[in-house]
C-alpha cells in the first residue's frame, strides 16, 4: 500500500516507512535535474516489472507515478530499454484537450543501480551528505525515477503500434 508522502505528481508516491533516508541527496538531485526524483523499493520494482528482459506493461497505479492518473486517463505504462544500471518507463496518457495529438508521452529514466551513476559522488558532496551505511543501503534497496523533459514525441495522434503489441502480449 502506498504511504502518505505527497508526490510532486499529485499521488501518494512512496511506501510508508520504506522511504530511503536520503532527503538531502534526493532534494539536490531533483534541483540539479529540475524535476522530481521518485523512488520505489527494489523488491517492489522487481515484482512490478521483473528483471532484465523484454518490454512489459504495468499498472502505473502500483508505482510512484500513480499521480498521473489524476490528471489524465492513462492508456499504457511500459518499462523497457533495460540495462544493468537503468531502465526506462514510458507513460502514455489520453488528453482530449490536445486533439488531434491527444496521446501525451512521458518518459522516466529509472536508475536500478544508482551507484553506477557517474555523478553520484559529486551529488553526495554537493548535497552535504555522505556515502555512509545509510546511503549505501538506500541505494541498494531502492530504484530511482527521474522524469525526462518532454521530447518531440510528447504529443502523438495515436498509441504507437509497438506499444499496442506490448499491451496485447502482457
Amino acid at each position: 500500500m502506498w504511504g502518505l508522502m505527497q508526490s510532486p505528481l499529485g499521488g501518494d508516491s512512496l511506501l510508508e516507512g520504506k522511504m530511503p533516508d536520503t532527503p538531502r541527496l534526493l532534494f539536490y538531485w531533483g534541483r540539479m535535474e529540475d524535476t522530481s526524483i521518485l523512488s520505489m523499493p527494489r523488491e517492489q520494482w522487481h515484482d512490478l516489472v521483473g528483471h532484465l528482459g523484454e518490454p512489459i506493461a504495468f499498472d502505473v497505479r502500483s508505482s510512484p507515478m500513480a499521480g498521473v492518473t489524476r490528471s489524465a486517463s492513462v492508456v499504457a505504462a511500459v518499462a523497457h530499454e533495460f540495462s544493468n544500471t537503468t531502465a526506462r518507463v514510458s507513460i502514455f496518457r489520453d488528453d482530449p484537450t490536445d486533439a488531434p495529438f491527444r496521446i501525451n508521452l512521458d518518459h522516466y529514466k529509472v536508475w536500478t543501480d544508482l551507484s553506477a551513476n557517474s555523478a553520484l559522488s559529486g551529488m553526495i558532496t554537493a548535497a552535504s551528505t555522505e556515502y555512509n551505511d545509510n546511503m549505501k543501503r538506500a541505494i541498494k534497496d531502492h530504484v530511482y525515477f527521474v522524469k525526462e523533459k518532454p521530447g518531440p514525441d510528447h504529443w502523438l495522434p495515436t498509441l504507437p503500434a509497438s506499444i499496442s503489441l506490448v499491451l496485447k502480449s502482457s
